[in-house]
């Protein structure tokens, strides 16, 4: 799937908020093609920081990964969904 296409699609299910810009500029990587993996495996980085959050007690940064980890989760959706 072209970048553009599927930042479009996360954008529209984020919405247009600040923090959602702030996320989705997380997300959006370098080059014209995404895929699958590439997020599977930032997806997985995300968990394993999300626990050690929450081990910290950092609430503000575990929500933060949260929000993440759901964009990560629909792209990936996204892209199974062409296959």
């Amino acid at each position: 799937m072209v970048k553009e296409e599927l930042m479009a699609r996360l954008s529209a299910g984020v919405g247009a908020s600040e923090e959602g810009a702030k996320i989705l500029k997380d997300v959006e990587k370098d080059g014209s093609l995404v895929s699958k993996e590439d997020f599977e495996t930032q997806l997985k980085s995300l968990e394993e920081l999300s626990k050690k959050y929450a081990e910290y007690g950092d609430e503000d940064m575990l929500a933060f990964t949260k929000k993440k980890i759901e964009i990560f989760e629909r792209a990936i959706n996204i892209l199974e969904g062409e296959d």
